[in-house]
């Protein structure tokens, strides 16, 4: 018997969910034991195409379809059924359960006796509460056996937990996996594909899972360099992780704005020629007689030149407007990473566009202009704070970072237990301003360099860093992110 359940689908596919495109599904008044109902009858009716070549094959069926009810729970009989049977007497569990039941009711998701086990038995043994991490798990498991693909799966996570404050980040993630599933769909069958496995594969309940899969499209022989450098471009660069992912975006970028020069060039030098040939029949019909038989053909080959023109026009105007008109990219949220005219490249922060040029591009120089692109954001949230005299000396618009600035930097990054050899993802530029509004006191008129100075971390008179206390409160503010520390509690560190 063990065999012919192993062989059996008892487990229902996604034709038997409520979340299919059946045709009941279409249906909304249907209910939850309604579409149930119809999914046994439909099972009574494939019985015959599923027959198991046996002495008593009646007999088979009747103890798959027996043992098909234990593994399911539709109605609250079955749950109070299940719960009898494994966990009598135990209201915790029985609490557990009847929550976890309505909630699957309520996304109209069938739950199998095997997920409901596994949920209560976490909850029971790990403090009465199992991480949100390991339930998302443990509930994309549940519709991966129910032949969900990864766009209903993600549909149903951001229905089910939306809400939930905690996992703010992963849902903000799954809303990026469903626009990259649906940029997807236009794609060629093997770029669809593509994505679509990288998609697949991705671990939901991971807050880095979107740029983990980006960086695997940047990466993919199968995606054209077209797709991504739209992909760059929809999703704010976040699958650009190192220097030469940006160069090879700017270097894309380049060649497409000469393409469209190009085509530009050659639809006004059609222009040009257009201009000529309709003069010349302008002239050659003034020259005819008024009665000349040519005239009407002229003058008919006259106005058809001149449509051409006017179409002409209209593209090149049309043209233009598409036409980019510097070689830049957002490279993160507020930060764009632009190639100048004499062939340097930059980042640009916020609409006042403050300028950090980046190294030269030579052979050893990644780590400067890494440091540099890094430095951009951090500099970005201290200079939002009123704290950008921390760098000393002072960054200058449009100019290299110096090596003590571009260290400094990095320090702060490394104090805070950010990884500094990659570009810093949006997941972590938004925890870096988390992190640093710390130092800012909230609800107070004070300048971000008197909240730096009240810390213990500015000293006004010497006009200098105070490294060990600014260590120290970075070090403290990372330790502690669970528990969201305050200014006044990082004012009592000062003089540790």
């Amino acid at each position: 018997m063990k065999n012919l359940l192993e062989n059996s689908n008892l487990i229902p596919e996604s034709s038997d969910t409520c979340l299919s495109d059946d045709s009941e599904n279409k249906n909304p008044k249907l209910t939850f034991e309604q579409l149930h109902l119809k999914q046994m009858q439909r099972k009574e009716q494939e019985k015959e195409h599923r027959k198991i070549e046996t002495q008593d094959g009646e007999t088979v069926d009747l103890i798959l379809e027996s043992e098909y009810e234990k593994l399911v729970i539709v109605t609250q009989n079955d749950l109070n059924d299940f719960l009898d049977e494994k966990y009598p007497q135990n209201n915790k569990a029985k609490k557990i359960a009847q929550s976890f039941f309505e909630e699957h009711k309520t996304l109209g998701v069938l739950l199998s006796t095997q997920i409901l086990e596994q949920h209560i038995s976490g909850l029971l043994s790990n403090s009465e509460k199992l991480s949100i991490e390991d339930n998302i798990k443990f509930f994309k498991e549940q519709l991966s056996q129910q032949g969900k693909s990864s766009g209903e799966i993600l549909q149903i996570l951001i229905s089910k937990y939306e809400k939930e404050e905690a996992v703010s980040t992963w849902v903000e993630n799954w809303k990026s996996f469903i626009q990259l599933h649906e940029l997807a769909e236009n794609k060629p069958p093997t770029e669809r594909q593509a994505i679509q496995n990288i998609i697949a594969k991705a671990d939901f309940s991971n807050e880095n899972a979107f740029t983990n899969s980006l960086s695997e499209i940047t990466n993919s022989a199968e995606i054209s360099t077209e797709t991504k450098l739209e992909i760059s471009q929809k999703f704010k660069g976040e699958n650009i992780s190192s220097v030469s992912a940006m160069d090879s975006a700017l270097k894309q970028l380049k060649s497409k704005k000469a393409k469209i020069e190009h085509a530009i060039n050659e639809k006004k030098f059609e222009k040009t020629s257009l201009l000529s040939e309709i003069e010349t029949m302008e002239e050659e019909l003034d020259n005819l007689p008024v009665d000349d038989p040519k005239r009407e053909k002229l003058k008919t080959n006259l106005n058809r030149k001149k449509q051409v023109l006017e179409q002409t026009e209209t593209t090149i105007a049309d043209m233009e407007t598409k036409k980019p008109q510097e070689v830049s990219f957002i490279l993160r949220d507020g930060v764009s990473a632009k190639l100048n005219s004499d062939g340097s490249r930059c980042v640009e922060i916020g609409e006042k566009k403050f300028t950090i040029q980046l190294p030269e591009n030579a052979l050893f120089m990644g780590g400067k202009n890494l440091l540099s692109i890094n430095l951009a954001f951090t500099y970005k949230i201290l200079s939002q704070l009123g704290m950008e005299t921390l760098f000393t000396p002072k960054i200058k618009n449009g100019e290299v970072p110096d090596k003590q600035q571009r260290i400094f930097g990095s320090q702060i990054l490394k104090g805070l237990g950010f990884k500094t050899d990659q570009i810093l993802s949006q997941s972590n530029i938004y925890q870096l301003e988390k992190d640093l509004g710390k130092l800012k006191q909230t609800g107070s008129n004070t300048t971000g360099t008197e909240d730096l100075e009240a810390l213990g971390i500015w000293d006004i008179s010497s006009q200098s860093v105070n490294s060990n206390q600014l260590e120290y409160c970075l070090h403290f503010i990372r330790e502690n992110r669970e528990r969201d520390v305050g200014f006044e509690e990082l004012k009592e560190k000062k003089t540790h």
